[in-house]
């Protein structure tokens, strides 16, 4: 009786400092009617399915005895689906056209699931029955503010019911044949144009909205679906979403696409103020920086801009012409309000040239760029390198807070750790040339000595500026330099971690503290740990995996 006289909340506090499993839940909901309340809130709140399946006899047959069991409680208890926030529903292989028995999952009692889930408010989809469901139901989830799809835009199957989605993220399949060449749905604007119809007829409130094109296959005995439908110009430009701040097209742009782009961002410019875009995965020629000129023209109040590459793989290939020269005039003499930018392949190394275009950005505060790094007789020159970044550090604006600097050369080898002793050494100058700089990273993305690249750059330092132990001095600064110190990273780094005191003209905040804490002996080399210049820490990330042993003890 005790227990439930007591708010959920602070039963809900109790047991989330007992840190409790999902037996341990099970047995507690069984106790009384307030922590049965609590623990299937805490279980049901955010369920996520990852379908595995078997393939054998020429058939295809789902992993999904838990997945079945766990839909057949949903759709049979409205009080349990009533607690679901969070829905991630995905297979194993999304990278082909799914069999039958994928597509069917949940056709049955798909619709009394979606019914019984009125609270959801963020859900991730693939293409099956039980998301047939939920968009034929999707104007009654009053709270969903964020959605992702990966599924074929058909407008059919939507309706125009207005819903309040605030964020769309819609990964349009573009299918063909093992052989490359059998084509369905095309990778160009037309096709990302169905995804962002649908959007305005539906979703009219959103404020985010990231359209991307995404390649998969068609397995041997599986059908494509029949391409999508050509959208007519006037069609094409009578799609307004009129709360639009961001937007995002990974895909390709063919023939008049770039016109048809432009226009959209043209009849969304009152708001926008984060583009990310492809610029057509063309070399950057003056046709394509005029291109951008106008993209970022066209958007007064563009506070992000992040040109895409084409394919991680081999993003550096993409652009290989200096078009950074005079004749090139820069996107900041049409805007000098972006805060950030990002593009990781300029087509030529780093130089006082190229900081000068950046030199009217008196807003930027995060820059991520990319350049290539000359070598020579398959060793990489960051010796040379180091007075043309320095050159091209000295001419970028003092308002830069985070600069990520990547150098790529897939034909250089660095057989000696001390080879990029040079580009360390001219991390503290980095600092003092910069007063409001406080995270800067320099990764060398150069091949190890079997030839190949990995998922981590093979060699970097990542750099954070702190306080010194004399507080009141703030011309003296802390630099926490986390260096790569190994010439074979694979599937794990090593990580060496020196402090440097800095004296220089140093303003603006401080770095919250040393990367991942300054006592990591090793960093995991997994594809999910890497992304868009930054390391990130995935589902499995355990610090105490790679922690430093030798650490000393603190005072």
């Amino acid at each position: 009786m005790a227990l439930n006289s007591l708010p959920n909340e602070l039963v809900y506090n109790i047991l989330s400092y007992l840190d409790c499993d999902r037996k341990d839940l099970l047995n507690y909901s069984l106790v009384c009617h307030n922590l049965w309340d609590v623990a299937t809130a805490i279980l049901y709140s955010d369920i996520k399915f990852k379908i595995d399946f078997n393939w054998h006899d020429d058939e295809w047959d789902i992993k999904k005895e838990k997945v079945v069991i766990l839909l057949d409680v949903l759709a049979s208890n409205p009080n349990l689906g009533a607690k679901v926030r969070i829905l991630d529903l995905r297979f194993k292989y999304e990278d082909a056209r799914l069999p039958d028995v994928h597509l069917n999952l949940g056709e049955e009692n798909g619709g009394q699931i979606a019914r019984n889930m009125p609270f959801l408010t963020k859900a991730s989809l693939s293409q099956c029955g039980l998301t047939r469901h939920i968009i034929a139901n999707i104007s009654s989830f009053s709270q969903l503010t964020e959605l992702e799809l990966r599924i074929t835009p058909e407008s059919s199957q939507w309706g125009d019911k207005h819903t309040a989605l605030k964020k769309l993220s819609w990964q349009v399949p573009c299918y063909h044949g093992q052989d490359a060449m059998t084509t369905t749905t095309t990778n160009c604007w037309n096709t990302a144009v169905h995804a962002t119809k649908i959007a305005g007829a539906v979703f009219p409130q959103v404020t985010e909205l990231d359209v991307t094109n995404v390649s998969k296959f068609v397995w041997p005995g599986t059908e494509a679906p029949p391409p999508l439908s050509e959208v007519g110009k006037e069609d094409m430009q009578n799609i307004l979403l009129p709360q639009l701040c961001s937007f995002r097209y990974q895909g390709e742009v063919v023939g008049e696409d770039s016109e048809s782009i432009l226009h959209f961002i043209r009849r969304h410019h009152s708001l926008l103020t984060s583009l990310t875009l492809s610029f057509g995965w063309k070399p950057l020629d003056q046709k394509t920086m005029h291109y951008m000129q106008q993209v970022i023209a066209a958007v007064p109040k563009l506070k992000s801009l992040t040109a895409l590459q084409r394919y991680e793989g081999n993003r550096w290939q993409s652009h290989k012409l200096p078009v950074w020269s005079d004749s090139a005039p820069s996107p900041a003499s049409t805007k000098k309000g972006i805060e950030i930018f990002e593009m990781w392949d300029i087509g030529c190394p780093l130089s006082a040239e190229v900081g000068k275009f950046f030199s009217g950005w008196n807003n930027l505060r995060v820059l991520k760029i990319g350049a290539p790094q000359p070598g020579e007789d398959g060793r990489p020159l960051f010796e040379e390198a180091v007075p043309n970044i320095l050159g091209f550090v000295r001419n970028l604006p003092d308002s830069i807070e985070e600069m990520y600097i990547e150098l790529e050369n897939s034909d250089a080898v660095c057989d000696e750790d001390e080879d990029f002793d040079p580009i360390q050494v001219l991390v503290p100058k980095i600092f003092k040339a910069m007063p409001r700089l406080h995270k800067l990273d320099i990764n060398a993305w150069i091949a190890d000595i079997d030839r190949t690249t990995g998922y981590l750059p093979e060699k970097g330092v990542i750099c954070r500026r702190r306080p010194s132990e004399d507080a009141e001095n703030k011309q003296k600064k802390v630099i926490w330099i986390s260096r790569f110190d190994c010439v074979y990273q694979e599937d794990y780094a090593g990580v060496m971690n020196s402090p440097v005191v800095v004296e220089g003209n140093f303003e603006g905040k401080d770095a919250d503290g040393p990367w991942l804490g300054g006592n990591m002996s090793g960093l995991s080399g997994k594809s999910k740990h890497w992304a868009n210049g930054e390391y990130l820490k995935g589902e499995d990330y355990d610090i105490e995996d790679y922690r430093d042993s030798d650490d000393e003890d603190e005072d």
